[in-house]
């Protein structure tokens, strides 16, 4: 993992994490794909093929690749997670604490799905003192978001790891 990128930001310093997910099909050869952006500017991105999976394990594992990405600075730097997908952000801001409460159950009573990706994604998370978890609007010209769509798509479509 390159850090080169990493070393040049300060102790408190802010960044976002963008990320997104592909399937086509739902399930389907999948992708996910994250960028980290430092004073508006992309300082790295990466994509992978998931093989097949279904969209939200896209979405859940770009999230995660994200995090694991900056995992080495958890501690020194603002971190916003930036996602399209409404499973990510609710089930990490609102939801999460509702289902570890009922044993890992919806309010339905029903299992909750993804719980693997939800739990890894609970636990990188926790490392983080200072993450915030905000939805972006898809496909509406947020550039970020634009490009780590751009990157899952090709990414699926291929069948390979794109690193830009």
């Amino acid at each position: 993992m390159p850090t080169a990128c990493l070393d040049a930001i300060p102790a408190g310093g802010s960044v976002e994490i963008y990320t997104d997910g592909a399937c086509l099909g739902n399930p389907g050869p999948a992708a996910s794909a994250f960028a980290i952006v430092y004073e508006g500017k992309v300082i790295h991105s990466a994509a992978r093929f998931l093989g097949h999976a279904t969209n939200n394990i896209a979405e859940l594992t770009a999230a995660l690749d994200g995090l694991r990405f900056l995992a080495d600075r958890s501690a020194d730097l603002r971190v916003t997670l930036l996602a399209d997908s409404n499973q990510v952000i609710q089930g990490m801001s609102v939801w999460l604490a509702n289902w570890k409460a009922r044993g890992w159950r919806r309010a339905d009573g029903k299992p909750v799905a993804n719980r693997q990706h939800y739990e890894e994604l609970d636990a990188i998370a926790s490392a983080f003192p200072s993450l915030r978890w905000q939805h972006v609007k898809g496909h509406a010209g947020n550039e970020f978001n634009e490009l780590v769509d751009k990157l899952a798509n090709g990414t699926a479509a291929a069948g390979s790891v794109a690193v830009a």
